[in-house]
């Protein structure tokens, strides 16, 4: 199984001295931006982003700007190996692979082939349809 940084359903008193408002993305959730350390399996995230809904945690979305091509393909076996088959899926210029986690939880590997930005994101699969699709 893989080792995430933030456990969905946890709650927001945990970090809300780590925490910046930022501009909501989805009604009735509130977005924050963690401003402290995370380094998921050894590759610093560039924005962390997490989503509450009354103060319980639902989603998160670490993302990074500029990843090199090598650490890209790295962070992608390392998924496919903790986590199996994807279904994959296209939207707008974005390729996602989503990998369910338990239950309604899936993880997002979310990622333009024409950069290597990359984003992943975790939690409520409904969630996670409503702000990508």
């Amino acid at each position: 199984m893989l080792n995430l940084p933030f456990a969905i359903g946890a709650d927001y008193e945990i970090w809300e001295y780590q925490l910046e408002i930022k501009e909501d993305k989805l009604k009735n959730y509130d977005s924050y931006i963690y401003f402290g350390n995370i380094d998921f399996y050894s590759t610093q995230t560039d924005n962390i982003e997490l989503i509450f809904n009354y103060d319980i945690l639902e989603l998160v979305i670490l993302t990074y700007e500029k990843l090199k091509k090598k650490d890209f393909e790295t962070f992608k076996k390392l998924i496919y190996s903790k986590l199996g088959e994807s279904k994959p899926l296209t939207y707008k210029s974005s390729k996602i692979e989503i990998y369910t986690l338990d239950g309604e939880l899936e993880l997002w590997f979310i990622h333009n082939p024409s950069d290597y930005k990359l984003e992943i994101g975790y939690g409520n699969n409904k969630i996670l349809k409503e702000l990508y699709l």
